[in-house]
């Protein structure tokens, strides 16, 4: 994170130099401990780049950003797979153009 208070020549690589690896004990499968680890590290480099009038207005513009796109009262991910089961059945149900089926899929 300090890389960029040395003001490096940054470069364009077209190239793949990095994969990312989803787990299911990872941060990404927790959002609100995502969100509270990148506040942190947000909130660290406003410290840093306080003297720094142009790098401290970016940063106060994305703690705002991540404070309102991972807000603390998303669903848990069970209810994400049941709709998706639900929505699966549903359509379904509609290709084989059977009405009673997709209303038994939408209604318990």
């Amino acid at each position: 994170m300090q890389i960029l208070a040395t003001d490096p020549l940054i470069l364009y690589v077209p190239d793949m130099l990095a994969t990312y690896r989803y787990r299911p004990d990872s941060m990404a499968a927790n959002l609100r401990v995502m969100r509270r680890g990148f506040i942190k590290a947000v909130s660290k480099q406003k410290r840093a780049f306080r003297e720094n009038d142009e790098m401290y207005g970016v940063l106060c513009e994305k703690l705002r950003s991540v404070k309102s796109e991972y807000r603390d009262f998303i669903l848990p991910r069970q209810s994400y797979r049941y709709a998706r089961k639900k929505a699966s059945q549903a359509v379904r149900a509609l290709m084989r153009r059977d009405l009673r089926g997709v209303l038994r899929c939408l209604v318990p």
